[in-house]
């Protein structure tokens, strides 16, 4: 019988609580395989239902630094589908709004693992941090 989503989110809380790193299940998703659903549908899931995609476990880093560091560290050894999957994982956490120049202590993020990816993210941080504040809603005068 196959775990419903429901459950593998639940045993991801459980693991993210067990191993007291302050890790949430964002963390962890990358790293577990499931056999009813892909890792990325969970983390969709997990995104969907409110998980801080820069939650920060106890070394400061975030679901997407940690997995730039793995990736940038070649836990995949190459291997095309895993490397597609990282890729997958950074461009989710990305547009989910995760801070691509975030790093912990390895000081490795997002722009260094996944420059191609993580680079637009930047610009339009950088961007958004030059416009001007936006008007108070105007209230109309009234003759």
């Amino acid at each position: 019988m196959n775990a419903s989503i429901v459950e593998i989110v639940a045993a991801l809380d459980a693991l993210a609580a067990k191993e007291g790193d302050g890790g949430s299940p964002l963390h962890l998703v990358r790293e577990y395989s499931f056999t009813s659903y892909t890792a990325l549908q969970v983390a969709e899931e997990l995104l969907a239902r409110g998980a801080d995609v820069d939650a920060k476990e106890d070394d400061g880093s975030t679901p997407l630094s940690r997995l730039a560091v793995l990736h940038f560290c070649g836990w995949c050894d190459g291997k095309k589908e895993c490397v597609e999957m990282d890729r997958a994982f950074a461009l989710l956490f990305l547009k989910a709004g995760a801070d691509p120049t975030h790093c912990a202590s390895e000081s490795i993020s997002a722009v260094d693992a996944f420059p191609d990816l993580a680079r637009p993210f930047v610009e339009a941080r950088a961007l958004a941090a030059e416009l001007p504040p936006a008007p108070a809603a105007s209230t109309r005068a009234r003759l």
